[in-house]
């Protein structure tokens, strides 16, 4: 039945957008996310500044408003 969708005769639009997904889910998997290491940091001091408000009261971060109201991930973390 997948064959059918990639036979270039059948007219149907859905063979190259599903030929096309997994060229990016292939892309996707041997690429890694680096950034993960950077956001845990980012949690870990906004879920610090929680825990002890007084200890990181200079911080340029969060001196002048972090992002930290709009995020699930830093209460249940600190």
């Amino acid at each position: 039945m997948f064959a059918t969708f990639l036979r270039p005769g059948s007219g149907s639009r859905l063979g190259p957008a599903v030929l096309g997904l997994l060229c990016l889910a292939a892309w996707a998997l041997s690429h890694s996310y680096l950034g993960m290491f950077h956001d845990a940091g980012l949690y870990t001091l906004q879920a610090l500044s929680r825990l002890t408000p007084e200890s990181l009261t200079e911080d340029v971060l969060l001196r002048f408003g972090s992002q930290d109201r709009f995020t699930i991930f830093s209460p249940p973390y600190a």
